[in-house]
């Protein structure tokens, strides 16, 4: 039978819940090494996959991870979804006959999409023709990717 005395003393519930926060404490701390030490592509550009020169002529071209190398754009689309960067070494923009610039950039990432925005709304405020289009990610969808 207990006593008084034995319901005033502490059980082993405060042992365990001290443990269990010790034990949160260190996952937290494992959580917080890892995220500040993860190089992923966006830290690391020899990560990203080389594409050798190329002449890319009327085709999609997905941006996300790759490093063009001296490539060539004639009337491409760019799907740029912002899930790794991207690089351009030496590359050239054909221009048609008519001097408007022959590409467009789409995306499924809501946020690329509102940058592509506001880069048309910089041109258009200067006297330029904004040279992006805008797509919904329905839209962007039904484009596939040429290899």
């Amino acid at each position: 039978m207990e006593t008084v005395s034995d319901l005033n003393k502490p059980g082993h519930w405060p042992m365990l819940l001290m443990t269990a926060l010790v034990l949160v404490t260190w996952i937290a701390i494992g959580f917080d090494y890892y995220d500040r030490n993860y190089s992923g592509p966006w830290t690391d550009p020899d990560k990203l996959e080389r594409i050798p020169s190329r002449i890319f002529k009327n085709e999609t071209v997905v941006l996300d991870g790759k490093f063009f190398l001296q490539p060539t754009f004639d009337h491409v689309t760019f799907i740029y979804n912002g899930t790794a960067p991207f690089a351009f070494d030496n590359a050239h923009f054909m221009k048609p006959p008519d001097g408007e610039v022959a590409f467009n950039i789409v995306s499924q990432n809501k946020i690329a999409r509102e940058i592509i925005k506001l880069e048309n709304a910089v041109f258009n405020s200067v006297g330029c023709r904004g040279w992006t289009e805008v797509r919904r990610s329905e839209d962007v969808q039904g484009i596939v990717p040429t290899k």
